[in-house]
């Protein structure tokens, strides 16, 4: 890296330790998203997973994959935001999913891990962590190519894994999910619990493959460094729950997961806020991702978002219109905050980029 480059990239470090720490800034940690949501059309290392009815970990090769990510990391100058890119294993695929052996599928546009129809529950009581998996070597495989290509010039993170919720209801169906809980309660509870360890140790798997960048780790599909090991996770599935059943059943594995790790974000969507009381009470998670779904009313969303900030740094994902990008500006502090505007090419994320300098 040139002289340049590292001054640059300290500068940006210095912001993002300020978002952990969620000290006074100027402005938020602004970003840009370029291009598709949909993994198989912003990669076209993943021409040949289009429309499988079954795809093998073999078949994921990180090899396809390299000019994707050579173009990827060329935003950092290209866009010149406050971002820092960070090479993550191609997130189309559902890792942990595939690792607990759902079969994988894809149509051409997308790639999603299928029910699995039969099922029983005492072999998901006991599901076993085996280093040897195909997929988990596939997974490490991946990374330890990110780390030879890449590893000098940008930070390398973990894949992006679904929560335990998310889990048990791509197992069991989301109807069967809430079924169960009520139904079969302690056997359910016992399954979580255990696919929550068996997420832990996917990640510490691959954490322990993944070297420091600059003294910190990268925090992938965010683009966020953190000054100690860091990761992100999801649970989607907890938007069709009650917050007492979140409380209940969920709570305590999020609880976990937090404990785990230094530094741990919780992706969520607009319909899993009701539980928000209960996720802000997460003592150890050190901050929400709120990704801004196309029908999202922002101004009805704001509340929340300010009430998170009180005790929690917030991500917020998925900006488009030029009226939201201002609501958050004119209406939430600025410590702690990061904003990522998704654009459809580097010269509309300029412009923009332009109008919120100005």
């Amino acid at each position: 890296m040139t002289h340049n480059n590292i001054e640059k990239i300290y500068n940006k470090i210095d912001k993002h330790k300020k978002f952990w720490s969620r000290e006074n800034t100027d402005l938020p940690i602004i970003g840009f998203w370029i291009g598709s949501y949909l993994p198989l059309s912003l990669y076209k290392g993943a021409e040949s997973l289009k429309s499988k009815q079954k795809i093998e970990p073999e078949m994921v090769k990180y090899n396809d994959f390299i000019e994707d990510y050579k173009e990827f990391f060329k935003q950092d100058n290209l866009i010149d935001d406050d971002l820092i890119r960070v090479g993550q294993p191609f997130w189309g695929i559902p890792w942990i999913e595939a690792i607990l052996d759902c079969n994988i599928k894809s149509s051409c546009e997308t790639i999603w891990a299928e029910k699995i129809k039969e099922h029983k529950e005492e072999e998901l009581i006991n599901i076993k962590f085996d280093r040897d998996n195909s997929w988990l070597k596939s997974l490490v495989d991946f990374e330890n190519g990110l780390v030879k290509e890449f590893g000098d010039k940008h930070p390398i993170g973990i894949a992006s894994m679904r929560g335990p919720s998310d889990i048990l209801s791509t197992f069991l169906s989301q109807q069967d999910f809430i079924f169960n809980l009520y139904d079969y309660s302690e056997k359910t509870s016992k399954i979580l619990s255990n696919m929550t360890d068996f997420w832990i140790k996917t990640a510490k798997t691959q954490l322990n493959h993944i070297p420091l960048f600059l003294g910190g780790c990268g925090v992938g599909f965010w683009n966020l460094w953190s000054p100690g090991e860091a990761l992100w996770f999801q649970e989607d599935a907890i938007s069709i729950l009650s917050p007492d059943l979140y409380k209940k059943y969920i709570f305590r594995l999020d609880e976990k997961i937090s404990k785990s790790f230094e530094y741990t974000i919780m992706h969520l969507h607009p319909g899993a806020l009701h539980s928000i009381e209960s996720i802000l009470d997460i003592k150890e998670l050190r901050a929400i991702e709120v990704n801004i779904d196309i029908n999202t009313d922002l101004k009805e969303v704001l509340p929340v978002l300010k009430e998170i900030m009180k005790t929690k740094s917030l991500l917020i994902w998925g900006l488009e219109k030029q009226s939201d990008i201002e609501l958050v500006l004119n209406n939430l502090d600025f410590k702690g905050l990061m904003i990522n505007i998704t654009a459809p090419s580097i010269e509309k994320a300029l412009k923009i980029k332009e109008l919120i300098i100005n």
